[in-house]
């Protein structure tokens, strides 16, 4: 797929999404479009994150993933399975290999029940290739022990009697114990304290390791993304500005858009201009994007061109791909 920057990974892709499209309808015959065209592959085992500013799209496409969100044209294949193409029962078949963790960790959390029970739901709904009760409860007890909860006594408490980044880890534990394929995160760490998200983080680095996780990982937070991701993906007004490996994106970022977000990084070591000097203006709004590179209307370098010619994504170094029609030299 252009632009997905694995292709001579084709045989390990768990995930690919092709030109995926989301809108909605909204008033006086207007559309929002929210996902314009993105397309990406996940290779098993990678994360991948995903970033930009708050209606990028990112959240979006992270739920059109799941069929969250009403995918209006494209593909979301996943493991040889169009999940596009399926409604009803094959649909809820499919989204099974996919777990979702949300970014408020308590609200996602039902108050009433108790943690063995929470984690032990999705087991509930969807049965267990393991050996009866006892099986599964000891796997229940392995995955509270991997993400740091392992202590007696957390089974059977509630979840008001945690902390935010406590909740985190049995929204990761309850997603874990179905042995997804894929894991979503949208915004995992974003509601938490700074040294509490550097420990979930943490935490999530592991898991990956032991379970084999593969993941998208959303954020706004570069640093964050950083820290967590083989590649990265950024996004801007429904689209996908530059997709790379994260040591080649946050060394030579190319797109406009990319240098604007980290020069805006406190502390960044990047030969870069002020992010003021890269950016300007506010985001426009989805309902009227504008014509050729959405990203012109806030860009110095725009020229007659960009406000013409939408850029398509193109290959500037290797696995490294930008749609800009004047990318600084990778």
């Amino acid at each position: 797929m252009a632009g997905s920057g694995n292709e001579h990974l084709r045989d390990e892709v768990l995930l690919s999404v092709t030109d995926l499209v989301v809108e909605f309808p909204a008033e006086r015959k207007q559309v929002v479009h929210a996902v314009s065209g993105v397309s990406f592959d996940l290779d098993a085992g990678e994360t991948l994150g995903i970033v930009g500013e708050s209606g990028c799209g990112k959240t979006t496409t992270g739920r059109a993933v799941m069929r969250l969100a009403p995918v209006t044209s494209g593909s979301v294949v996943l493991n040889g399975t169009d999940l596009t193409s399926l409604g009803g029962e094959p649909l809820r078949q499919a989204r099974r290999a996919m777990q979702m963790i949300f970014q408020d960790p308590v609200s996602s959390l039902n108050p009433s029940r108790r943690v063995r029970d929470i984690v032990r739901e999705g087991i509930e709904i969807w049965g267990s290739p393991r050996d009866g009760d006892a099986a599964d409860d000891d796997w229940i007890g392995e995955v509270l022990a991997s993400v740091g909860l392992g202590d007696e006594g957390v089974p059977d408490r509630r979840p008001h009697e945690f902390s935010g980044g406590q909740c985190q880890r049995i929204n990761i534990a309850r997603a874990l114990v179905m042995e997804p394929d894929v894991l979503i995160l949208d915004e995992p760490v974003s509601a938490l304290d700074v040294s509490v998200q550097a420990q979930i983080l943490n935490l999530l680095e592991g898991l990956k390791q032991r379970f084999g996780l593969t993941m998208l990982f959303i954020s706004h937070d570069l640093a964050v993304v950083k820290n967590i991701s083989d590649r990265v993906m950024v996004m801007y007004l429904g689209k996908v500005c530059e997709i790379a490996p994260t040591d080649d994106l946050y060394a030579r970022p190319t797109h406009p858009y990319s240098r604007a977000l980290l020069a805006s990084i406190p502390g960044h070591s990047l030969d870069l201009p002020p992010a003021g000097d890269l950016i300007s203006g506010e985001l426009p709004s989805p309902l009227d994007p504008p014509s050729g590179c959405r990203f012109r209307t806030r860009c110095p370098a725009a020229t007659e061109l960009c406000a013409s010619t939408e850029p398509e994504l193109s290959e500037v170094a290797v696995g490294h791909w930008v749609a800009c029609h004047h990318p600084a030299s990778p």
